[in-house]
């Protein structure tokens, strides 16, 4: 679950009077009570007097409480203390944080927080996915700028006044993936074995190349360019070939676009089994069985 610590003076509560007198950010109330998420009053006060951890709660918890109690502010802890968390909104920082939302991927259930200029996104792989775009961009492929990565969570800037690719946007994309070299050595029994549980058709065997690991309509933005995001990148088998089934299958399924995939599959013919493959390795994450086994009849694979 995302963290959200939220400074209480001027932030949350405005003013310069007495604690029970300040007056609610009403808009930034509202924001906290739509989002799902973990959140973390932090106040400073007491700190210029140089008061000590005890005294602080001593002379401010119950009021602070009371306050939060009464605009029914939505807490899960109230600290005198710097805290970790993955999105701070602070009237002391360089600019602001107060326009935000949050949402959770419809297939692997990530934890996103939106800003204004930030996408702070919570997952395993955010290690994994900071070493592809640093390879994607010394590749010259367009990514977004990494503000910060961990072990379990990382920042990106967003791209501005973005729209979903067309079939020919993508289609020049895998193209420049297919002049790439490989990014790791797993062989192709890697990719089987990620798609084993499945009635897979039979595969193509071919050389790997660059590849982005879930190319779709939701990971491709365009702006002043065309855009990578959130890579799915693992020491499995990879190559254009595979992405170009999955942006097939992404077209189809998600966009419910068949012209859009048929583009897709003429310039890359082989691309025609891993859209089948790719739409069942969906299926773990979401049910599309329905749509897999209607494309797999249109294919006749």
């Amino acid at each position: 679950m995302n963290i959200i610590a939220v400074d209480f003076d001027n932030t949350l509560a405005m003013g310069n009077t007495r604690i029970k007198d300040l007056l609610p950010n009403v808009e930034l109330i509202q924001r906290l009570r739509a989002c799902d998420c973990y959140i973390k009053i932090v106040t400073a006060r007491g700190a210029k007097n140089k008061l000590t951890k005890k005294q602080k709660r001593e002379r401010y918890y119950n009021p602070i409480k009371e306050w939060l109690h009464k605009y029914g502010v939505p807490h899960n802890e109230l600290s005198f203390n710097k805290e970790y968390a993955h999105l701070y909104i602070d009237d002391m920082t360089i600019s602001e944080v107060s326009d935000f939302t949050t949402i959770q991927s419809q297939f692997t259930k990530n934890n996103i927080i939106l800003t204004e200029r930030t996408c702070v996104k919570e997952c395993e792989t955010a290690r994994s996915e900071f070493d592809w775009y640093k390879k994607a961009e010394s590749m010259g492929i367009l990514t977004p700028v990494v503000r910060f990565a961990n072990d379990e969570l990382i920042i990106t800037e967003k791209i501005q006044n973005a729209r979903k690719p067309d079939p020919c946007e993508i289609i020049h994309l895998l193209k420049k993936f297919s002049g790439l070299e490989p990014i790791n050595d797993a062989g192709f029994e890697t990719y089987k074995d990620n798609i084993k549980n499945f009635d897979a058709p039979a595969l193509t065997e071919h050389s790997a190349t660059f590849y982005h690991g879930d190319l779709s309509t939701q990971n491709v933005l365009v702006s002043d360019g065309v855009y990578c995001i959130d890579p799915n990148y693992k020491q499995v088998f990879g190559s254009y070939i595979i992405d170009a089934g999955k942006a097939a299958f992404s077209f189809y399924a998600y966009e419910n676009n068949l012209e859009a995939a048929q583009k897709i599959w003429s310039a890359f013919p082989e691309s025609a089994t891993y859209t089948i493959t790719e739409g069942m390795r969906v299926c773990k994450y979401k049910d599309y069985y329905t749509e897999v086994q209607t494309l797999r009849a249109h294919l006749n694979i």
